[in-house]
């Protein structure tokens, strides 16, 4: 099966000032982040919760090193999806990407890929903050 954006226009969408602030709130997430973990990496005792259950009970605890694999995630999460971000003509949409629609269709791809990106770094502060306010 040919794929479906072959033909679609590659373009380069500009970052608004909206969309600079929301970079901005992540990367500031980011280093809350990882600035957070080394701070209290010290601090932590030697067994800290993993894994939470639906209702927010623990089920599984491990070595405060696993710590670490929260931020790296979230670095890792960060970076695909900003490289990801300046491809918007393989993303998919839910209609024919044509010369007239491109630059509309790539700033409203490229904006849900941002929020998205902030709301990943979001949760993980979260879990990182909750995981060692428990522990």
């Amino acid at each position: 099966m040919p794929s479906r954006n072959k033909n679609r226009p590659i373009l380069k969408i500009p970052l608004t000032p909206t969309d600079k602030i929301i970079e901005g709130i992540t990367l500031l997430i980011l280093f809350f982040i990882l600035s957070y973990t080394y701070y209290s990496y010290t601090s932590l005792p030697e067994i800290i919760p993993v894994h939470f259950n639906y209702e927010g009970r623990i089920d599984t605890h491990g070595h405060k090193s696993s710590i670490w694999g929260l931020p790296i995630c979230s670095i890792l999460l960060y970076l695909f999806m900003t490289i990801i971000n300046r491809y918007p003509q393989f993303f998919n949409y839910p209609e024919e990407i044509t010369d007239e629609n491109a630059e509309d269709q790539y700033t409203m791809g490229t904006k849900i890929v941002r929020y998205l990106k902030l709301s990943v770094v979001v949760i993980f502060g979260i879990l990182v903050f909750y995981i060692v306010r428990i522990a």
